[in-house]
């Protein structure tokens, strides 16, 4: 009898403790935080296309995910994927794992015609450029309409990517 009674117990604190590690509202486990970043450069018939006004880019102070709880919305965990701040048009900020190309000008309310596009990243065309995950100092090319292949060497290098790591260290 008494083996029936302990069986229940450890059934019951698996159980207890199975249900808070799984339970995504319990947030016990936050998800690791990142904090990495890439450049982006478009091009369109020769001109280089700037997004640092303050309309692409990402205003909310960035938040402590322990101070913060863990609950933040869909919306919130989306632009958190990659984005721009600190007037740094050049520059992707990466905050959650998994992000994409297309997050970041989804984020950035970047619109353009994507269909017309080509897309080099660290120097390779790349076919469904959106679809690609974001790495750590990737470097993105984009060109719309008619453009100098040349144009290609004026890819955001890991220095200028290093040297907005600096100014947002506290982001």
């Amino acid at each position: 009898y008494l083996y029936i009674i302990w069986a229940t117990a450890l059934v019951t604190i698996l159980g207890v403790t199975g249900f808070f590690v799984l339970n995504k509202k319990t947030q016990l486990f936050l998800p690791e935080k990142i904090h990495a970043h890439a450049g982006f450069v478009i091009f369109e018939n020769n001109k280089k296309l700037d997004f640092s006004d303050n309309k692409f880019m990402k205003i909310e102070p960035c938040t402590n995910e322990k101070e913060h709880g863990g609950n933040h919305s869909e919306k919130e965990i989306q632009v958190e994927k990659a984005h721009l701040h600190d007037n740094a048009g050049d520059v992707v900020h990466m905050e959650r794992e998994g992000a994409t190309w297309k997050d970041m000008f989804t984020n950035s309310k970047i619109e353009l015609d994507f269909t017309k596009t080509t897309g080099y990243i660290n120097g390779h065309k790349v076919d469904a450029y959106l679809n690609k995950k974001i790495n750590s100092y990737d470097s993105l090319v984009v060109f719309m309409g008619e453009n100098d292949p040349k144009l290609l060497k004026q890819a955001v290098s890991k220095e200028r990517i290093m040297e907005a790591e600096k100014e947002s260290e506290g982001c």
